[in-house]
């Protein structure tokens, strides 16, 4: 079945349609959102999630040729809502801060607030 098939099904709430968008899309879908968080647990909840929003709001996909993409947005944006990737934090927002203790010396210090 293509995308717009699988649209046209969930919108007409046979099931077959998101059984078979699950089908296809659920394994990539929980890759994507792995990577995204880092986490196992996290990312399926996502794939749920995204399977859910599906179902309950076909209709927010305009172009029925486009379910895979639309997709990936819902399941990206579960990803992002999720409090892991909000909480994640960059490299260089775990470098050390320059103000710890031994960064610079006493002296070092004096010698800026003279300025």
């Amino acid at each position: 079945m293509h995308d717009s098939g699988v649209v046209a099904s969930i919108v007409a709430d046979d099931g077959g349609g998101l059984a078979e968008a699950y089908d296809t899309y659920a394994d990539p879908l929980y890759k994507y959102c792995l990577r995204m968080l880092g986490d196992p647990a996290g990312a399926a909840d996502a794939v749920q999630d995204t399977f859910v929003i599906a179902a309950a709001r076909p209709a927010g996909l305009r172009e029925p040729g486009r379910a895979r993409a639309w997709l990936y947005a819902v399941a990206r944006g579960e990803c992002l809502r999720n409090p892991r990737a909000r909480n994640a934090t960059s490299p260089l927002e775990q470098a050390p801060d320059v103000t710890d203790a031994g960064a610079c010396s006493s002296a070092d210090v004096a010698f800026l607030a003279r300025g």
